[in-house]
């Protein structure tokens, strides 16, 4: 009843009403928001209380405005109807969130910074799952916004930028030491909150549908993948940790500049893997590509910015950053990518930590007093708000999270 009336106090009739709440096995406390993404299989929609005026949603026990999103999957599968775990349809669908539980329960700072799983349910013949909601993909961000890294105007906006590299390169060698690929690794399989007054923008890898164990010896075999981030030298179905890196090279070039390679390379259509070997090579001899070699920034500093002694030292960080992200993408590109790749992370920590101090010494000192300026990927991976009280009434009979929270990561991985 208390729905009802706050649905009659925002002028929505009762179809509207119904439509609005039963979306979700939560729509008795959360309502179906907009649209945020989808794929192939899956819908994402952001999540907002029903009602938030009388202390969040789950009778207080969650806060009044959570900031969630809910993933929904049709697997076909319902409960009363045999063992729906069983089915392979629902696997699929729930490597996911299986993974990405997995990944967030790991004890200790090296853990690659995953976004928090909330819950999962069924609802009819759909996998919803409930989860933080991790801001912005990188596509979004930076390639459908046509706003690349070096159309940075300020030294806080470059330093965000680079703090977001930084973090996806570290996710990966992180994820990577646990023995872990990810297979599918493009903009959109990142998202990243805004940069506050306090804190840098914090970048978290998605989408574990594809990610596989490897070890010495062994070639992980995919199906499926993002062509345009597909490395030429590894057989199609391949997936070591080579073929991850080479697809962080692209993307980390598509950042850079605001546009896809397909883009880039001045091709209307699909790329076809002649033109992506051209391109590796020039990238390796150091030749331009389709006009879009420069790299000069566009950082608008105030007038006499360089006068006092304590921003001139940065001079010589912005006009050097052109050719260190060369060095780092080509890098990424390389044959010999898979023994280049930690010295690319140490290498974009480098730059980010540089970056970081020419925007904490151009900032006054009363914007800049409560900031947190490390460049380190935050390690809570709590979204705010859901603390154990509030998880523990959202999961209360999940029958579905009761069967992922028993999964270890190599099981999880193994789901298929």
């Amino acid at each position: 009843a208390e729905a009802e009336y706050d649905f009659a106090r925002q002028g929505l009739n009762s179809r509207q009403a119904f439509n609005s709440m039963h979306t979700s096995p939560w729509s008795w406390q959360l309502r179906r928001g907009p649209k945020v993404g989808s794929g192939l299989c899956a819908t994402v929609f952001r999540m907002d209380p029903v009602r938030n005026d009388v202390g969040g949603p789950w009778n207080g026990k969650c806060p009044a405005h959570m900031a969630v999103v809910a993933k929904r999957i049709n697997v076909n599968a319902t409960f009363g109807a045999g063992d729906p775990f069983a089915g392979k349809r629902f696997r699929k669908a729930a490597k996911d969130a299986c993974v990405a539980r997995a990944l967030a329960e790991l004890p200790g700072a090296g853990a690659p910074p995953v976004i928090q799983i909330a819950d999962a349910r069924f609802e009819g013949e759909d996998l919803f799952v409930l989860m933080g909601h991790g801001g912005e993909d990188l596509g979004k961000k930076f390639i459908h916004s046509e706003k690349g890294i070096k159309m940075s105007t300020d030294p806080r906006e470059m330093a965000d930028a680079l703090v977001v590299v930084y973090h996806v390169l570290s996710s990966i060698e992180r994820l990577h030491a646990l023995n872990v690929v990810h297979c599918d690794i493009k903009p959109g399989n990142f998202v990243v909150t805004e940069g506050t007054a306090q804190q840098f923008p914090q970048a978290r890898m998605i989408d574990f549908d594809m990610a596989l164990n490897f070890s010495e010896g062994s070639t992980p075999r995919r199906v499926g993948g993002t062509r345009n981030y597909l490395s030429p030298d590894i057989e199609l179905e391949a997936c070591p940790p080579q073929a991850d890196i080479w697809a962080l090279g692209v993307m980390m070039l598509e950042l850079l500049h605001g546009k896809s390679l397909r883009r880039l390379l001045g091709r209307a259509r699909r790329l076809d893997s002649d033109a992506v070997k051209t391109f590796a090579q020039a990238i390796q001899d150091g030749c331009p590509f389709a006009g879009h070699d420069d790299l000069e920034w566009d950082v608008h500093f105030t007038p006499g910015a360089y006068n006092s002694w304590k921003l001139l030292k940065h001079k010589r960080f912005v006009n050097g950053l052109a050719s260190r992200l060369r060095l780092m993408i080509k890098s990424l590109l390389s044959p010999n990518r898979a023994s280049l790749f930690k010295s690319v992370v140490r290498h974009a920590h480098s730059i980010a930590a540089d970056a970081a101090a020419f925007a904490r010494d151009s900032a006054s000192s009363g914007d800049s007093s409560g900031m947190d300026w490390s460049v380190e990927p935050a390690v809570v991976q709590a979204a705010p708000g859901l603390d154990k009280t509030c998880l523990g009434a959202i999961r209360f009979q999940s029958n579905v999270w009761e069967w992922l929270s028993k999964k270890t990561l190599q099981e999880c991985l193994e789901l298929r």
